[in-house]
Order: C-alpha cells, then structure tokens, then sequence
C-alpha cells in the first residue's frame, strides 16, 4: 500500500516540472535475510559510465533511514550509492539513490529513490524497487523527462532490459515497464556504475551507520 508525503506551498508547486511533479514514498520491498551481490551489466560506447558520489551524505542518510524505517541493527549493513542527475532538464539536479542490504534488497534487485532538494531540504519523489545498478539514463525524453533503462533479473523474472518511462509525475515500476531486447541505439549515461562486488570486497562504500 502506497503512502503519501503531502508538501504545501506554491513555490514548491512551482519548482517542480515535469516527472517530478509529485511527491510519493512506497511500500520498501520485503526483507531479506541475506546479502544480494548484484552483477553490473557492461554499458555500450554510447552510455557513458558515471560511477557513484563517494561522499557522506548525513540528511540523505537520515532521509533514506526513516523512509524505509530501518533498524537500528541494520544501519550498519545497508549501503546507499547516489548520483546527482537532471531528469528533467529544468536546469535543477535531482539526486537518484540506490539502498543496498539485507534490509532493502531482494533477489531481484535493491529499492531506490528519486530525490530532489527544496528550500535546503530533501523530499522523496518516489521509490522503486528491484533496481539493479548501474541504472542507464537515456538521452530519450518522454512526457518531459529522460526515460531510463535498467536490467531486471531474479525473482522469477525472464532476465532483460527494461525500459522505465514517466507518466501522471511517477516513472513505471521495473515491474511493469517494457522490455527490450538490447541497448542498441541508445545513447545516455549509466549512473551508479560501480563495481558493486570490488566495492564490497575493498569496503569502499557509504553505509547508514
């Protein structure tokens, strides 16, 4: 079940265009109990590789803490990745999360959230789940905002790219957006394209602690 984040004022309304015209936080996805060791996917030379933010980012954290309310014994094993990016070239960069642990990710993939800051303060846009890094933002627009392109496997899922387009202020679910058969032709930038399995080995990630 969907919860709403309810923002008053007019010049947050007139702040917000395009894909982020709304503001929504969703239902995390189901724990799990053990780590998910996440395979990136090789991008084309037309895909531009953008790996992660490598500094702390405390209202973030508490951000994302309290959004999918994560325990305390928890706080530890959860990483966040983040990059800043312009979804819908208003000229204002939105921040898209990756949450990655035990506690926020699945066999399919980890939960993620679309960020912007107003006024000096972040507000969820929305959440995703069964994302799988890196997340490809294509040079395509539709409905005033880049489409993106994530791989989608596990969960009983056919294993293939899918492609997530905005509508009605939210991007498709990775559940229900349109498959592709490959990224021939598309141009962009993958974000968050680390190695998550070097990361992980070396310690060289941010976590909620």
């Amino acid at each position: 079940m969907n919860k709403k984040l309810i923002i008053t004022g007019l010049s947050l309304a007139l702040l917000l265009t395009g894909c982020m015209a709304k503001v929504e936080e969703t239902t995390p996805v189901a724990h799990s109990t053990t780590e998910v060791k996440i395979e990136t996917q090789e991008p084309l030379a037309a895909i531009t590789d953008l790996v992660a933010e490598t500094k702390a980012y405390p209202e973030l954290k508490q951000l994302i803490i309290d959004t999918y309310e994560v325990p305390e014994d928890y706080l530890s094993t959860t990483k966040y990745y983040y990059n800043y990016v312009d979804l819908n070239k208003d000229g204002a960069e939105e921040i898209f999360v990756v949450v990655m642990g035990p506690y926020t990710s699945g066999s399919g993939g980890s939960s993620a959230m679309i960020v912007y800051p107003v006024n000096d303060q972040l507000h969820v846009n929305q959440t995703m789940t069964l994302v799988q890094t890196p997340i490809i933002i294509s040079d395509t627009i539709t409905n005033g905002a880049k489409e993106m392109i994530v791989y989608r496997s596990g969960g009983g899922a056919e294993s293939t790219y899918i492609k997530l387009t905005c509508s009605d202020g939210y991007y498709t679910n990775v559940s229900d957006g349109d498959p592709i058969e490959n990224l021939d032709g598309i141009t962009g930038t993958a974000i968050i394209a680390n190695d998550i399995v070097k990361d992980i080995d070396s310690g060289n990630f941010l976590t909620l602690e």
